[in-house]
């Protein structure tokens, strides 16, 4: 069984009372230890743990041998589901976080014995259900993959051409969906096109340039320079991404069962940076970090099924200036619109709205929260107590959440410690 935190230790979180697009639905958060990193597992690092709707938890780790694992917890205790001890496994090592669907299938980067790398699906039993990609290409990642209901695959890779790339695997059939140095277009097709319905270590903020106006978003002569985050499919196959591109701007992008990818938002404007981590949920509806021209930081979220532009994309929280005292803290210490805090690293959704966000409050450090007030609604952070010890790091991403508003998390301990824990609403 997972271990609930003491009533000592049990961090809740109240949510947001408001919003300008969706409020937060009344409910807090209770933590329950699912693994720790003793009794044979020596690490949970880099890497994030997911979550399916079931409630049941995946994660990679590194055992005290040097192997490395692919685990689940389903409530009832850990379960193995792969491993790289045998000497007859293709996989040499599991290099990303795993997604799994409520399928209890897993998808994952793998470096394989015989030299390449690879997205690899894992059935619940362990299997080796096929590897997606793997030979014409000279890596894959970085990050990980996402994946949706019906086993379509979203990842990072680079081409044979040395070009970092998206793309998305579906059916037995993958195509790229955009490519460094190349306009906003699908680079190849299959022969079934995809027509299923089916936080990282802390950093400094994201700075930005603002750039040329953002007006010029569909010229046929912007191409793409970087991506960054992870690319995010839905159960209907759209895929939204992060992306520098050769304007200077920086852009969230959505691309449509393979369709050209269109410009969400983009820098320039009101707009002049964005964080690393976009998510997308299977209604359509968007949301991603931001800061504005005037340096303020923002939550924004909405539809983005209108396709190019930002008419259906809103303020979630942030994005103005409120009054501060001379310290740059809110007057009453953790104001309601998210003025409390002095930089957003990412949001998490599901098809009921916003769960949780992770930033910074003015004068204090990285956090996860489940409402605006940097005080009341933190769920826990650097620098925290927490288990006997002190929060020195943890991870979550857009794979942490799922329809039932529960997240799951990687945490740190300056004592050495690490555990899996998961976010269960209480009603």
């Amino acid at each position: 069984m997972g271990v609930p935190l003491s009533c000592a230790e049990l961090i809740t979180g109240k949510p947001f009372s408001a919003a300008p697009t969706m409020p937060f639905p009344s409910r807090t958060l209770r933590l329950t230890v699912l693994a720790q990193n003793n009794a044979g597992i020596k690490d949970f690092r880099p890497y994030v743990p997911s979550i399916n709707d079931a409630g049941v938890v995946a994660f990679q780790a590194t055992l005290e041998d040097g192997h490395t694992a692919v685990l689940t917890h389903d409530g009832s205790g850990v379960t193995t589901v792969a491993t790289t001890v045998s000497a007859n496994s293709p996989v040499q090592c599991f290099s990303s976080h795993p997604d799994i669907n409520s399928a209890g299938q897993i998808c994952i980067y793998a470096h394989m014995t015989r030299g390449h790398d690879a997205v690899v699906m894992l059935e619940p039993d362990g299997r080796l259900l096929h590897t997606p990609v793997d030979g014409p290409l000279t890596g894959i990642g970085p990050l990980g993959p996402t994946m949706n209901e019906s086993g379509g695959v979203a990842f990072r890779f680079t081409s044979a051409q040395g070009l970092a790339s998206i793309g998305v695997w579906q059916d037995g059939h993958w195509r790229s969906t955009a490519q460094i140095g190349t306009q906003a277009v699908p680079l190849t097709s299959t022969p079934t096109a995809n027509t299923s319905d089916a936080a990282t270590r802390p950093s400094q903020p994201i700075d930005g340039d603002a750039g040329p106006d953002a007006s010029n978003a569909g010229a046929s002569n912007v191409r793409f320079s970087a991506f960054d985050g992870l690319p995010v499919v839905n159960a209907a196959g759209d895929v939204a991404f992060r992306a520098d591109r050769s304007d200077g701007l920086q852009g969230v992008f959505l691309a449509r069962g393979g369709q050209t990818p269109v410009p969400i938002i983009t820098t320039g404007g009101e707009i002049s940076a964005l964080a690393r981590f976009t998510i997308l949920n299977d209604l359509g509806q968007i949301a991603f970090a931001a800061t504005t021209a005037d340096g303020e930081p923002a939550l924004f979220f909405g539809d983005a099924r209108g396709g190019s532009g930002t008419a259906g994309i809103t303020p979630l929280l942030g994005g103005h200036r409120s009054s501060r005292d001379n310290s740059g803290r809110s007057g009453d210490g953790g104001d309601c619109d998210g003025g409390g805090f002095e930089s957003f690293r990412g949001i998490l959704i599901n098809k009921q709205g916003p769960v949780v966000f992770y930033g910074t409050p003015h004068g204090g450090q990285l956090g996860i929260y489940t409402g605006p007030d940097p005080r009341r609604d933190r769920l826990l952070g650097l620098g925290d107590p927490l288990l006997g010890g002190t929060v020195s790091d943890f991870a979550l991403n857009p794979v942490s959440v799922n329809e039932a508003g529960q997240i799951t998390v990687r945490v740190a301990l300056e004592d050495g410690r690490q555990f899996i824990l998961r976010g269960d609403p209480e009603r």
